[in-house]
C-alpha cells in the first residue's frame, strides 16, 4: 500500500500498526464520529481472486453480528477504489504472541484466565455457527486491563496464510500449523467447534511451557506429528492441568470436550482448585496505570465528589425509615397475636424465649455437609444413574437428562466424569440417527418412500429434545430433516 493513500472509505488512516497474513494494518479514525478503529487491507494477491473476495466479504460481514466482550468487534467490510478492507475495534494492548516473545512463558493463573475468556468468546460464536479455525497466540489480544479478545473471529477460514515456516529461525515452525487440530490437517473442509478447542489447548500448552505441543523443521513435519505423535507433558505440570490439556488435545475430536460450554465448566473446576474466583465478573486484576496515563486524566471536580455524598445520606435515611416501619409492623403483629395475654405473660415470654420465640422463627439451616460426605453422595448419585443406563440401554434421551441432573447438582465434584459419559451418549445417539438414515435410504430405494419418511420422522421426534448434546448430533438431525424433505418431493 502506498504512502499516498490517506483514507479508506469513511476512515482517515493515521498510523501504520503492522503487517500480517491479512496485509497491512492501520490505525484509523472515523471521519464523522472520531471513533478509533483498526483497518485491515486485504493483500493484493488475495484481491485478484474474485471468488475469494466474495466469500471474504460475506464472512466479514457475517462477523459484524458478533458482539461479545471477548471478541474483537468487526464494524464493517467493503471495497474502496481497488482496495478491500475491514474496519475493526481498536484495542490498546498486545497479543499473547508478543507477550510470550518478551516473557517466554505466562504464569499458570494468568494463562487459565486468558483461556477461560477465550472459551467464553468461542462458545458465543459457535452457538451462532461461526468457527474460528485459527486460534493461536497471535490471534488473542490482551487489553491493558486484562481482558482477552479473539481477533479475526469468522475471518480466519478465508484469510489464513499458507506461509507457515519462518526461515529466519531454523528448526522452529511458527504460524498456524503448530496449533492445527488433527482433523484440520487431514480434512480441513469438515470442521466444527472442537477444532478451536484443540487449537486453544495448543495455545495454553505454549503459554505454560514456552513452546507449542509439536515442533519440526518445516510445516509438513509439524503436521505429521500433530496427526501421529503424542504430546509430551512436563513432569512438573500440575496433574489437573495435564488432564485438562490431554482432553483438549485429544487426537480424536470425539474424545475432546464436546463444546466450548463443557470446556468452560472444566476450566472453572481447575481454576477454583488453584484458588481463582471465577464467579465474580470483575475477577481480573487490572494493571497499574502508568504515571503518564495518570497525568493525562483530568482531576475530578469538587462538585462531583460532593454529589456522591447526597445519595449516600438519602439512602441511609431511607433505610432508617424502612427499618422503623418494619419494626412497627412487627410490633403491631405481635400485639395482635398476643392481645389476650396478660402483661406478666408477655414479660415471662421475653425472659424465657426458648420455646415461644423458636416457634415464630424459621428453622435454622442444617450444618454444611462435610466435603467427603458430599463426594460420597455425588458418586452414589452418579452410580445410580449409570446403573439405570445399563438397565435401559435404549433410553438414551432419558439417560442424558438424568446425567445432566447429576452434573447440575454435583458439577464441581463429578462434572468431568459426567461429561465423559454424555460424550459417549452423544456418539451413540449419532450412530442411531446415521443407522436410521441408512435404513431409510434402502427402504426408499425399494419404492416405499412413505415408510422411509415415517421412520426418519420418528427418529427426529425422538432425538430433537437432545439436539444440543453435540455438534455431530445436531448436524445428523439436520441431514435427517433434509432427507425427509427430499422424500416429500
Amino acid at each position: 500500500m502506498t504512502q499516498a493513500v490517506q483514507r479508506i472509505a469513511d476512515y482517515a488512516l493515521v498510523a501504520k500498526l503492522g503487517k500480517g497474513g491479512m496485509g497491512w494494518v492501520f490505525k484509523g479514525i472515523h471521519i464523522e464520529t472520531g471513533k478509533e478503529v483498526a483497518i485491515k487491507i486485504l493483500p493484493p494477491e488475495m484481491a485478484k481472486d474474485e471468488k475469494f473476495v466474495t466469500r471474504f466479504l460475506r464472512e466479514a460481514q457475517a462477523a459484524t453480528v458478533l458482539r461479545h466482550k471477548n471478541i474483537v468487534r468487526v464494524y464493517e467490510a467493503g471495497q474502496y477504489q481497488s482496495l478491500y478492507y475491514i474496519a475493526l475495534e481498536f484495542i490498546d494492548g498486545e497479543t499473547v504472541a508478543h507477550a510470550m516473545e518478551r516473557e517466554k512463558t505466562i504464569p499458570l493463573r494468568q494463562s487459565l484466565d486468558i483461556v477461560y475468556q477465550v472459551a467464553e468468546g468461542l462458545a458465543y460464536a459457535h452457538q451462532r455457527g461461526i468457527v474460528h479455525r485459527d486460534i493461536k497466540p497471535a490471534n488473542i489480544m490482551i487489553t491493558k486491563d486484562g481482558v482477552a479478545k479473539i481477533m479475526d473471529m469468522g475471518l480466519a477460514k478465508w484469510t489464513r496464510s499458507e506461509r507457515f515456516h519462518d526461515p529466519t529461525r531454523p528448526g522452529f515452525t511458527v504460524g498456524s500449523p503448530a496449533y492445527m487440530s488433527p482433523e484440520q490437517v487431514v480434512d480441513p473442509e469438515n470442521l466444527d467447534g472442537r477444532t478451536d478447542i484443540y487449537s486453544l489447548g495448543a495455545t495454553l500448552f505454549h503459554m505454560l511451557t514456552g513452546r507449542p505441543p509439536h515442533l519440526g523443521r518445516n510445516a509438513q513435519e509439524v503436521m505429521v506429528k500433530i496427526v501421529k505423535s503424542e504430546v509430551e507433558y512436563p513432569e512438573e505440570m500440575p496433574d489437573m492441568v495435564t488432564r485438562l490439556l490431554k482432553k483438549m488435545l485429544a487426537k480424536r475430536r470425539s474424545e475432546r470436550f464436546r463444546n466450548a460450554e463443557a470446556l468452560i465448566k472444566a476450566l472453572t473446576q481447575v481454576m477454583r482448585h488453584f484458588g481463582m474466583d471465577v464467579s465474580q465478573p470483575q475477577r481480573r486484576p487490572k494493571r497499574p496505570a502508568s504515571s503518564t496515563l495518570k497525568k493525562s486524566l483530568p482531576a475530578k471536580p469538587a462538585k462531583a465528589r460532593r454529589r456522591r455524598k447526597t445519595p449516600l445520606s438519602t439512602i441511609l435515611l431511607s433505610a432508617m425509615v424502612l427499618v422503623t416501619i418494619l419494626l412497627f409492623a412487627a410490633f403491631s403483629f405481635s400485639q395482635s397475636q398476643d392481645q389476650r395475654k396478660r402483661p406478666t405473660d408477655i414479660v415471662r415470654s421475653r425472659s424465657k424465649p426458648a420455646k415461644r420465640v423458636q416457634v415464630s422463627l424459621p428453622p435454622e439451616p442444617p450444618p454444611s455437609m462435610p466435603e467427603e460426605t458430599l463426594k460420597e453422595k455425588a458418586q452414589k448419585a452418579l452410580a445410580e444413574v449409570l446403573k439405570w443406563c445399563k438397565e435401559h440401554p435404549d433410553e438414551l434421551v432419558e439417560a442424558y437428562r438424568r446425567l445432566e441432573k447429576v452434573r447440575a447438582e454435583y458439577g464441581t465434584i463429578v462434572g468431568g466424569q459426567v461429561t465423559d459419559y454424555i460424550d459417549m451418549l452423544a456418539d451413540k445417539i449419532k450412530d442411531k440417527i446415521e443407522q436410521a438414515m441408512e435404513e431409510a435410504v434402502k427402504i426408499a430405494a425399494k419404492g416405499d418412500k412413505l415408510l422411509a419418511k415415517k421412520r426418519l420422522q420418528a427418529i427426529v421426534d425422538k432425538y430433537s429434545p437432545v439436539s444440543g448434546i453435540s455438534v455431530e448430533v445436531a448436524n445428523s438431525l439436520a441431514r435427517t430433516i433434509e432427507m425427509i424433505r427430499r422424500l416429500e418431493r
